[in-house]
Formats: structure tokens, C-alpha cells, sequence
């Protein structure tokens, strides 16, 4: 499903790649374009934005004119291989062509072999993609079922909680606060209903939100999240200038994020002539609010490069005082896909005396890293004294954190899963040279000009599509 900002990459992609090369860079990468492209969009004119927005919704008329939508809700045996194939591969095989109601049962069923965690979150994201009243109907519902259906899994059920934060739909406050105020729940998935709550910044919600930060009782990483929640929400509220420190003037594509997430803290311009550095000795600081050390945290993720990557890597390997920071640091990480995270990353899953929501989120950006060409000077790293493929070494960490002899906690060998299946994903989809038939990219080289990247990737967190 195409949005306005993916319909305006497809025009313009490559044009901003001539331009790219016009300016010396000879070759471009995913993120050097995607931040090129965003400073384009962003100087659009509303009304070339509304062009967009109009040729999207033409597009979907057409198409749902000219095609049947099949409904998947029953698998048949000439597709039942592509169907299998797709759970492990996590592509979604051409016949997948979901209607609303076949995503319904997908989500809404329990957690098993027929319906793997890896294709239902896929499910989840498609959901998001729609963002219609009837999607965020269905997400409340699975989020809410725990009560009634325990087979939920947390990671489903904290990662709808997310995505409804990110559709920021006041829709979902009742079933989020629900769930939040619930201490019989999970910790995790209460986490992500304070953080969407947050994200949606309803003043409905801040009487709950200041309640539990408040709260001697609550579990620290609720209170923490309920406290980051209210002052961002109030932050918010206030028009996000408590400061009175304006952004500058954006002159260049380094200023913008490159991620379309809502974040759970803004990055603090203030922060823009400190050094990173110093940024990271902010973040560092126990005596700080947690807030403030969120903007530097998220500061240091728009900022990008190695130097950054050290300082949140230190971040989640170093810092005692939070459980809630190391997570969103390890979620960052993450979005940042840098290589140089793979140290402070397998650290953090192969602490087994780490909060579990930390591991998790460690494991899933595991999943999302970029790595060098094999054969080139970066592509290797060190593993038991063995020089190995940075990549092979992910893969296998990972791989080895998804069996129960050796990963105990149910929510990290899930998320390993998860991530081997954005692995799979994201690396096929970034390199773009041929796949040997029966390896483990095959699945995605297959289908990858029938599958959108939009609707698929579950830990970048991005609307980018395949800019």
C-alpha cells in the first residue's frame, strides 16, 4: 500500500540519486537518499502534497475496481507451500492479499506453528499500514484479549500497543489505559501503553499518566515510562517550547530525522553546538530527569554516525539506573542500523540477568543491523578468537538465542525469531545482488516485486518503503 510520501519517492528517487552523485557521493546509500528525499518533502507546498494525496487515493480506486481482493482466510493447496515458505522467510507469499477480516483472524488467533509470531506481526503492520477505524478496532481488540486469551504473546501484544501509539488515534486511549492500569499485566506491555499514550498525548490520558509516576507502588519501568509520558504530553501541550529554544532554519538533510516514528521525547535543539560527546555525557547523567536524557538520546540517533552509535552502545551496556532507558536505547540502536552496534547489542541479549523487555528490544535490533559486503575491510569482526563475517556472527547469535536450552525467557526467544525474519527482510531487500536458489534470501528474492517494504518491516519503525 503506497502512501503520498512513497508515491513522491517513486517520482523523485532518481533524480535525488543523480543528485547525489552530481555532489560527489559516488555511491548513495539507502539512508543518504531517504534523508535527501525527506528534505524535499518537507519543502513541499501544501498543495503539492495534497497532489500526492490525491494520486494515492486514485490509485486505490482503480485498484479496487480493476481487482478482486482474495480472501486468504482459508489456505488452499496449490498456495499452501508459498504460505509455509513465507512464515520462516517472513515475506509474504504474491497469493497473501488480505482482506480486513482475514487480518482479523490472523491477529486475533493464538500464538502457534500455523500462525508464527514473525507473519502475525507482519499482520500487525498491515493493520497499521490501513490505519482505518476498523484496523484500530481489531488492534484494540487482540491488545484487550489477554484477559480472555492468554496465548497472546507480550511481544504481540506490546507491539500492537506501539503501533496504536504511532497511529495516534484517540480511539485507542480507553483500551491502552485499561491495559496500563492493570498491575495483574504485563510489564512490557504496560510500558508501551504509557509510551502510546504518551504519543497520542490525549488530555484524557494525563490524570493516569500523573497518577502512576507518581505512584511509590508502581514498577519502576511503569513509573519511569508514566513520568517520560506526562512531560512529553505536557510538552506537547504547551506547543513543545518550554525552552524558547526554536529549531534553527533547516539548511541541510543531516538536520532532519530520518525516521518517521513518534517518539516518546523530541530531540532537543539545544543540543545542536554540543558536541556528541557531551550530548552523550547528558544522556549518561543519573541526576538528570529521564526526560532530558531522552532528548539527547533521541539527539544522538538524528545526529547518526559511529561516534553516536559509541555513546548509546555505552548507554545500554554501561548505565545501572534504568531498565526503561537501556530498552529505547536498544530500540534506537536499532532504527540506526549502524554495524558498530553489534557489540553493545550482543552484550545486552547475552546478559541473562538483564530485564527482559531489554534483551527483547536488544535482539529485534539485532535483526535490523546493515553490515558491510563480505570480502570488504569492515565485514569482519571478532568471535571466539575467530575472524567471521559481522553478519554471520549476528545470525548465529541470534540462532542460538531461539532455542529453549539455552534461552529460558519465552519473550527473547520469540523476539529472536522476529528478528531472524527482519534479518532475512532487510538484508535481501538492501542488497540487491543475486541470491543463490535454496539459501536462506531466496524466499525474498522470489517475491520481493510483489511485497511492499512499507508494510513489512517491524523494527525500523519507518514509512520509507524501499526509498
Amino acid at each position: 500500500m503506497r502512501t503520498p510520501f512513497l508515491t513522491f519517492c517513486d517520482d523523485t528517487r532518481e533524480s535525488v540519486t543523480s543528485t547525489l552523485h552530481a555532489e560527489g557521493v559516488k555511491e548513495p546509500t539507502k539512508r543518504d537518499v531517504l534523508k535527501k528525499l525527506l528534505s524535499l518533502w518537507q519543502a513541499l507546498s501544501d498543495e503539492d502534497k495534497d497532489g500526492y494525496k490525491q494520486k494515492v487515493a486514485l490509485a486505490k480506486a482503480n485498484s479496487a475496481k480493476e481487482e478482486d481482493v482474495a480472501d486468504t482466510s482459508s489456505i488452499s493447496p496449490s498456495n499452501e507451500q508459498d504460505v509455509a515458505n513465507s512464515a520462516r522467510s517472513g515475506v509474504v507469499a504474491p497469493s497473501w492479499h488480505p482482506t480486513i477480516e482475514t487480518l482479523r483472524e490472523s491477529v486475533l488467533a493464538p500464538n502457534s506453528a500455523l500462525s508464527p509470531a514473525a507473519q502475525r506481526m507482519r499482520a500487525i503492520y498491515y493493520l497499521r499500514s490501513i490505519g482505518s477505524p476498523e484496523a484500530i478496532e481489531i488492534l484494540c481488540a487482540t491488545l484487550k484479549s489477554h484477559a480472555v486469551n492468554p496465548p497472546h504473546s507480550p511481544l504481540l501484544r506490546h507491539e500492537i500497543a506501539y503501533v496504536l501509539g504511532q497511529l495516534q488515534d484517540e480511539a485507542a486511549c480507553e483500551v491502552l489505559e485499561s491495559v496500563l492500569n492493570d498491575p495483574s499485566d504485563n510489564v512490557m506491555v504496560r510500558h508501551e501503553c504509557a509510551e502510546a499514550l504518551g504519543a497520542i498525548g490525549a488530555a484524557r490520558s494525563l490524570p493516569l499518566l500523573s497518577q502512576l509516576a507518581a505512584s511509590a507502588t508502581s514498577d519502576p519501568e511503569i513509573q519511569q515510562t508514566c513520568e517520560v509520558a506526562r512531560d512529553f504530553a505536557l510538552w506537547k501541550a504547551t506547543g513543545g517550547e518550554e525552552s524558547g529554544a526554536a529549531r534553527p532554519d533547516v539548511v541541510c538533510a543531516c538536520m532532519l530525522s530520518p525516521y518517521s516514528s513518534h517518539d516518546p521525547a523530541p530531540s532537543d535543539p539545544a543540543l545542536d553546538s554540543l558536541s556528541t560527546a557531551e550530548v552523550g555525557a547528558i544522556l549518561h547523567d543519573i541526576q538528570r530527569p529521564l526526560f532530558e536524557r531522552y532528548k539527547a538520546m533521541f539527539h544522538l540517533r538524528n545526529r547518526g554516525g559511529s561516534a553516536a552509535v559509541t555513546q548509546l552502545g555505552l548507554a545500554l551496556t554501561d548505565d545501572t539506573s534504568s531498565a526503561l532507558l537501556r530498552h529505547e536505547v536498544a530500540f534506537v540502536l536499532g532504527q540506526m542500523q549502524h554495524p558498530a552496534a553489534l557489540g553493545a547489542l550482543e552484550t545486552s541479549l547475552e546478559r541473562t540477568d538483564e530485564h527482559s523487555m531489554v534483551r527483547h528490544e536488544a535482539a529485534e535490533a539485532l535483526g535490523s543491523l546493515e553490515f558491510p559486503a563480505e570480502g570488504s575491510a569492515e565485514a569482519s569482526g571478532s568471535m571466539g578468537g575467530t575472524e567471521a563475517p559481522l553478519l554471520a556472527r549476528c545470525l548465529a547469535l541470534l540462532r542460538r538465542h531461539c532455542h529453549e536450552e539455552h534461552e529460558p525467557d519465552p519473550v527473547v526467544r520469540e523476539s529472536c525469531d522476529v528478528a531472524l525474519d527482519a534479518n532475512d527482510y532487510w538484508v535481501s531487500a538492501m542488497q540487491q545482488d543475486d541470491v543463490p536458489t535454496g539459501s536462506e534470501h531466496a524466499g525474498f528474492k522470489e517475491h520481493k516485486n510483489s511485497f511492499e517494504l512499507s508494510n513489512a518491516h517491524f523494527n525500523i519503525k519507518m514509512d520509507s518503503g524501499n526509498v
